[in-house]
């Protein structure tokens, strides 16, 4: 077990951190009362601390009566609390770990009519961005305006059991009703109130989880936004920036950061923070960074500072709605203003490198008096009616005084990357992909991210952002677009991809030859997939174990089979070196089915197994196929995607297809889920479908074959796979059924009269003289399996780039 102990020292004390890999411990001798939070701590307690220190006023879950089928989780907690617990308190009590994405979404808070195409494509995106990443949608929660339209996705959700995350952040001052909602733990009936107060809404009633922020006031817009900024920067933890938040000025608690370095092949950081709030310690693992993109929708003249404040300030990318009115409109024509009057002084023209600073920014002054003279129109617009009412001392920050052009213009003139803007203008004939725009910004905004500053590092980071997603339509067509762009090094995202059971990044990762040797030249990487998410590490942390791959073969492959199941012919096999192009060729098996079986050839006899394996090293004499070991790991880990790409690139399919048969019928059998037997199936088919074809092609070579002992496979026979698998199917195909009349008849060919067979049997000389399948009885026949001279049907190993095929 490894130990770390990290020391801090927080105002003037020094606080011990112990760590390991599966637990925490925190020494902290400064009076205070002490809650670890960690993955493996998770009950009350602990729970009731963190609402204590969060000051939770009131908490319980609401029933709407206009989704009786609906209930959403809700917490009232003041405005000064630390957004970093409060994310915390996200992350692992409503929901099950973080997100892969957080949209927050922002515009017009009154009645907002979207023409009914339009309303249909966002929708639509929206849903699809959400799904098909796992994303948390954030909204101000209420039942109007944009937030009313952004609650609706939830009716067109084909997957009811798949929710999507919406959460509702939303001034408790302003809800209408919220006298039924100051309870502690109780369920709530809320009903929609039948008259309209002046500075209240009613809650959206199709959102999960709702935080309302009581800052005192009644009947006054705006007063959760401050905290709302401050919690989205808490989720990106400044994703796409340079910058390292130690503190925040309107919190409770105190924070002191630190980073675990994970090994170099990771690329990646998991982040400690010690949190000290209300009289309690909180020792807080893995917080992540998520990235955060801002959805615009129509909006007012309070988006616009919204939308500074994310950009400018929190390094967050926003994705505007061009045509939705107001806040987009005046972004959009803005950006594409810009853009236009900097063609003749943008970097990419190569005289302006030669413009000198004085010249460049008298341009610049000229730029931002046109821009401003041109947005006359949208400016006048947007600064009539607010649509939220903010106090002055809203967010408290500098651009209270600045007026809207000049945020408009600092976000563009600044943060040109951190915008994307999409047409949802009715004149366009296509509908506008909305889920793809969202990613593609995020994609756009890695460009300024510390740590990219390279096109390697960027494209590393992309490809990253995209397995989150799982989005392979994103890596293939917008990040890895040309086969130089695969020549980096990639050996981590594929474990991952691996892990996540992402069967279509990984087979695009194999399409560009991703060279799985290089990444498995070490046993440790394969028993690193078995034990990644168990607590198996105690089978092979024992030093004396000198060949790990023969304890895995034991330990996980064995228990499924008897003892017809050779690990020294699976593992230790000489003859054919790693990954070369020889273990295409067919193996010297040797009949095994009646007479006496055979070891491999290249065992030595005179030593036994455990003499032989400790002389043996995994680099020089240990046979270790990479696409059977990932085929046998995604069959035991139930990963029945990953395991047919494994089976369609190794060799001995039919031997793996009823290894496959045996394994998921064995876990139909223990865990009681018929769900196996559905892959069960499917790889005994695949199993009878080479069998028919192998018979077509060579009626006598498949008969051998089909009793013939498959080291890969520890010495095993199709036969004896497939009854050990009980695959009926197998069993009574033709081709096995002619082999068990050729196994009665005694190899006697079956045109020979049961007169003579009968009289051989007084008559012991006759039997010398019947004739007999010379094919079967002459154990070194060297006829191969396939002769594709004869027949058109193959099964080719070509490159990882081609696909097995049948002619």
């Amino acid at each position: 077990m490894r130990i770390t102990y990290l020391c801090v020292t927080f105002y003037s004390k020094v606080i011990c951190i112990m760590t390991t890999e599966q637990n925490s411990t925190l020494l902290l001798d400064d009076g205070h009362d002490t809650a670890l939070v960690n993955p493996q701590q998770d009950d009350d307690e602990t729970c009731n601390k963190l609402f204590q220190s969060m000051n939770v006023l009131s908490y319980g879950t609401i029933t709407f009566s206009d989704n009786k089928s609906h209930q959403a989780d809700f917490i009232r907690i003041s405005n000064n609390v630390s957004p970093t617990l409060v994310h915390e308190f996200l992350t692992r009590y409503w929901y099950d770990g973080r997100p892969s994405l957080v949209i927050s979404i922002t515009g017009g808070a009154k009645e907002y009519n979207m023409k009914p195409r339009l309303l249909r494509a966002f929708r639509h995106g929206l849903l699809k961005v959400a799904r098909t990443t796992g994303a948390w949608i954030i909204t101000g929660g209420m039942n109007t305006g944009i937030m009313k339209l952004v609650g609706e996705i939830v009716q067109i959700n084909p997957d009811r059991s798949r929710p999507i995350p919406l959460i509702g952040i939303a001034t408790w001052g302003c809800v209408s009703g919220r006298e039924h909602l100051d309870v502690r733990g109780s369920s709530v009936y809320y009903a929609k109130p039948r008259s309209n107060i002046r500075g209240e809404a009613p809650l959206e009633p199709n959102h999960t989880k709702f935080i309302f922020i009581d800052d005192g006031t009644e009947r006054k817009y705006g007063r959760e936004i401050a905290f709302r900024a401050q919690l989205e920067q808490a989720m990106s933890s400044g994703f796409f920036s340079s910058k390292t938040t130690t503190s925040s000025s309107n919190q409770s608690g105190n924070i002191c950061e630190t980073s675990f370095l994970q090994p170099e092949n990771s690329r990646s950081y998991k982040k400690c923070f010690l949190l000290l709030a209300n009289n309690y310690s909180f020792l807080i693992f893995n917080i992540d960074p998520v990235p955060v993109v801002l959805l615009v929708v129509e909006g007012g003249p309070n988006t616009v500072r919204t939308v500074h404040e994310a950009v400018v300030e929190n390094n967050i990318p926003a994705v505007f709605l061009e045509g939705t009115g107001r806040c987009c409109d005046l972004f959009a024509k803005a950006f594409h203003l810009y853009n236009e009057y900097r063609r003749n002084i943008e970097s990419d023209d190569e005289t302006s490198i030669n413009i000198h600073p004085d010249t460049l920014a008298k341009y610049n002054d000229e730029l931002k008096l046109k821009l401003r003279e041109d947005l006359k129109d949208e400016l006048l617009s947007i600064n009539g009616p607010v649509d939220i009412p903010i106090t002055p001392d809203h967010h408290g920050h500098h651009t209270d005084n600045k007026d809207n052009f000049e945020l408009v213009y600092e976000c563009i003139h600044t943060r040109r990357n951190f915008l994307h803007i999409i047409s949802f203008s009715s004149r366009h004939l296509v509908e506008p992909d909305i889920d793809l725009a969202i990613l593609q910004a995020l994609l756009k905004a890695t460009s300024d991210k510390k740590g990219c500053e390279t096109t390697i590092q960027r494209k590393r980071e992309q490809l990253r952002l995209a397995l989150e997603w799982n989005r392979v339509d994103i890596a293939k067509n917008y990040i890895m677009k040309n086969e130089a762009d695969w020549n980096i090094y990639l050996n981590d995202l594929f474990l991952l991809a691996l892990k996540r059971n992402q069967a279509k990044f990984v087979e695009l990762f194999l399409y560009h030859d991703f060279p799985l040797s290089d990444l498995f030249n070490d046993i440790s990487t394969l028993i690193d997939l078995y034990t990644y998410r168990k607590n198996e590490n105690d089978i092979f942390s024992n030093n004396s174990i000198k060949d790990p791959l023969r304890t895995l073969f034991e330990k996980k492959i064995r228990p499924f089979m008897t003892n017809f199941f050779d690990v020294s012919a699976a593992v230790l096999r000489k003859d054919f070196p790693l990954n070369s192009a020889s273990k295409h060729k067919n193996d010297a098996e040797k009949s095994g089915c009646c007479g006496t079986r055979y070891r491999n050839q290249s065992l030595d006899s005179t030593y036994d197994d455990s003499e032989r394996a400790e002389e043996l090293t995994i680099t020089d004499n240990v046979y270790l196929d990479i696409d059977r070991e990932l085929f046998l790991w995604s069959v035991i880990e139930n990963r029945q995607d990953l395991a047919l790409l494994f089976w369609s690139r190794g060799t001995n399919k039919i031997s793996a297809a009823l290894v496959a048969t045996l394994i998921y019928k064995h876990y139909a059998h223990t865990k009681h889920d018929k769900n196996y037997l559905q892959s069960a199936d499917k790889f005994e088919d695949l199993a009878v479908q080479i069998l028919e074809k192998l018979y077509e092609a060579n009626p006598q070579a498949c008969l051998k074959a089909i009793i013939r002992q498959i080291p890969s496979y520890g010495n095993a026979t199709w036969l004896e796979l497939a009854v050990e698998a009980k695959a009926k199917e197998f069993i009574s195909h033709r081709a096995v059924q002619d082999l068990f009349s050729d196994i009665w008849f005694g190899y006697i060919k079956e045109s020979v009269s049961y007169v003579k067979i009968i009289f051989s049997t007084f008559m012991l000389w006759y039997s010398g003289f019947l004739p007999y399948n010379e094919n079967l009885v002459t154990e070194d026949d060297n006829t191969p399996l396939i002769n594709s001279s004869k027949k058109s049907f193959c099964f080719v190993r070509q490159t990882s780039k081609e696909q097995w095929v049948g002619q």
